[in-house]
């Protein structure tokens, strides 16, 4: 089995320090709540919490999404404007729009 590539962790990979603050609030947890790991675990866990959604936002599970336009609208770019007709399907690249960081 390959090692996880730390660019799927942007959370832990890109913030000097976290994985020790991760691996501090791990142990807290522990501490409080003995025993095999559960949601209660979880639930003490901000921190872990918070870094896998943002990983999710940075790297959702789904890449596009597909909508159906409810009303005609106009689209603009590299000037030139462009009219969608309602109902048409439109697909959304998701994912571009949440790498401008």
């Amino acid at each position: 089995m390959l090692p996880p590539d730390p660019a799927s962790y942007p959370c832990s990979s890109s913030t000097p320090g976290l994985q020790d603050q991760l691996y501090a609030e791990q142990v807290a947890a522990f501490k409080q709540l003995p025993g095999p790991m559960s949601m209660s675990h979880l639930d003490l866990m901000p921190l872990l919490h918070a870094c896998v959604r943002e990983t999710l936002r940075l790297r959702p599970p789904i890449m596009t999404i597909m909508r159906k336009a409810r009303q005609d609208f106009e689209v603009t770019a590299k000037g030139k404007t462009y009219v969608v007709p309602k109902g048409s399907q439109v697909r959304t690249a998701d994912i571009s729009l949440k790498q401008v960081e």
